[in-house]
């Protein structure tokens, strides 16, 4: 035998031990599904039992847990009717109270209030005294401004008038020397 026979025995051997397994699995798969099967079978009557079981303890918890309920708030409302009763006794001397308190807060708030309108009625007054006395500054400064432009509008003019009549007396000056020196030349 040689290597190439010796490697197709072992692969017959192999596909042999793995049909031979997946037999036995497909085997034991229709066993574990009969089993399973039996089982339900026994099962459902149990669960449909228990299911009776609980259904009727649940009814019963929700039945007492329902009386419970009722009972306390029978035992509420009664708590609440007591207390209505005992509160409307004192109810008009609450009301008087009320009124006092109400009367006397009004008061303090329209005396706040005047303060109030007077405070600012106040600073309303000192900030108008504030801005006439700003114009008035503006206002003065102002006309020492336009006053200040005149006095250096006429020094100007002044100077300009100096500076012309110096000119021309310059040129009088000037031409009375030309003259006087043709004079003298002739």
């Amino acid at each position: 035998m040689n290597t190439e026979g010796l490697r197709r025995l072992q692969l017959l051997q192999l596909d042999r031990e793995r049909g031979e397994l997946y037999e036995r699995l497909r085997a034991t798969g229709k066993r574990i599904d009969h089993f399973e099967r039996a089982l339900r079978r026994e099962e459902i009557p149990l669960l449909n039992k228990d299911y009776e079981v609980q259904l009727a303890t649940e009814l019963q918890m929700y039945e007492q847990d329902r009386q419970q309920k009722l009972a306390l708030a029978a035992a509420r409302h009664q708590e609440s009717i007591k207390l209505k009763r005992r509160l409307q006794r004192i109810l008009p001397d609450y009301e008087a109270f009320r009124r006092m308190v109400k009367e006397k807060r009004s008061e303090e708030f329209r005396k706040r209030e005047q303060d109030a309108i007077a405070v600012l009625e106040m600073e309303k007054e000192r900030r108008r005294a504030a801005y006439e006395k700003y114009q008035e500054e503006e206002r003065r400064i102002e006309e020492e401004k336009h006053r200040q432009e005149k006095l250096e509008v006429e020094r100007q003019r002044k100077e300009e008038a100096e500076r012309r009549a110096k000119a021309e007396a310059a040129q009088k000056e000037a031409a009375e020397q030309a003259r006087a020196r043709e004079e003298l030349q002739r």
